[in-house]
């Protein structure tokens, strides 16, 4: 009688993955789920001690709460990391191939924080009814971005240096928490939307524009390495690129200036 197929076995999924990603690379995804689920549980416990107006919201905005704080808190740890990546510049000219312990572990890191927003998200749907459609399609196509190129072994500077977008995280949820706080109409509300627009206009839209340059360059002149890597990704890089810059960051952009338009006719009107 035949057992199973071998990769059906746990020690050679084990050995599958990790000849793969690295076993390294695995410990990085792992890490950021676990330490993105106790981030979660752990501002839920602080809020509740520490911020009164946490305990006078519903459960659905506690976890909109707690969700924030951690996705702020990430967000930075992995743009911090994208401008070492940056820093580092491209090992061997190779942009498509070129790799480094930095960004494998940046990469891995990302794919375990997409992992884990991405059951958040699902947990809102199947707690609260709650569909958030564009961060559940952005995380999943996170997912799929970060698992393709770390198991081709392509693009992982260019996935790495994205992540420097994720210094307007912060701002986001900032915001967010100010306003649940009542303090829209405060000063410290117009600092910190003010500064979410500079971050987004040269962190967003400016490295928009950088991995654009990147693109071009190494598609256009010697070594042209970007069109030597594989297909997938890199087809899924340039799809996701075009649609990030042209659309969804000017359009958020816009919704932010908005936002603020929508607080002052709120306020003068009373």
């Amino acid at each position: 009688r035949k057992g199973p197929p071998a990769m059906f076995t746990v020690v050679d999924i084990s050995q599958y993955l990790g000849e793969h990603f690295g076993f390294s690379v695995i410990a990085a995804a792992i890490t950021a789920y676990f330490a993105s689920a106790v981030l979660h549980l752990a501002s839920g416990v602080v809020s509740r001690l520490l911020a009164p107006t946490y305990n006078t919201l519903p459960l659905i905005d506690q976890e909109r709460w707690s969700s924030g704080i951690n996705r702020g808190t990430v967000g930075l740890f992995l743009a911090m990391h994208g401008v070492a990546a940056l820093y580092q510049g491209i090992p061997d000219n190779d942009i498509a191939h070129g790799s480094s312990e930095l960004l494998q572990h940046t990469a891995g890191f990302a794919l375990g924080f997409f992992v884990f927003e991405t059951r958040d998200s699902l947990n809102m749907f199947y707690a609260h009814g709650i569909v958030e459609e564009t961060l559940m399609k952005h995380h999943i196509l996170g997912i799929v971005l970060y698992l393709s190129t770390l198991l081709t072994g392509c693009y992982h500077f260019l996935v790495c240096i994205v992540l420097i977008q994720e210094f307007s995280a912060p701002f986001v949820h900032i915001g967010w928490i100010l306003t649940k706080c009542k303090l829209d109409n405060h000063w410290v509300w117009d600092l910190n939307q003010y500064c979410l627009i500079v971050v987004w206009m040269l962190l967003r839209c400016g490295m928009d524009v950088v991995l654009w340059y990147y693109i071009v360059a190494y598609s256009l002149w010697p070594p042209r390495s970007f069109l030597q890597g594989s297909l997938f990704p890199m087809l899924f890089i340039l799809l996701g690129q075009f649609i990030l810059s042209w659309y969804l960051n000017p359009y958020w952009l816009f919704l932010k200036f908005r936002q603020i338009a929508r607080r002052n006719t709120k306020y003068k009107a009373a």
